[in-house]
């Protein structure tokens, strides 16, 4: 069936959430080491959105 396809998009989709959390974190830190805190206040949020992405995506894996 369609189960073994639907693991491996959730799996590819934990991975696609995980690189972008990661580089909301990234450019987080440099926008607060820039002063650029409306920059930082997105990247906060969107590093939150990521994480519960994540596992949402990991409860379908």
């Amino acid at each position: 069936m369609s189960l073994p396809k639907e693991k491996k998009q959730a799996r590819f989709m934990m991975h696609v959430s995980l690189i972008i959390g990661a580089l909301c974190i990234i450019l987080f830190v440099m926008s607060i080491a820039m002063k650029m805190w409306l920059m930082a206040i997105g990247m906060a949020l969107c590093g939150v959105a990521q994480y519960f992405s994540y596992k949402g995506w990991q409860k379908k894996a």
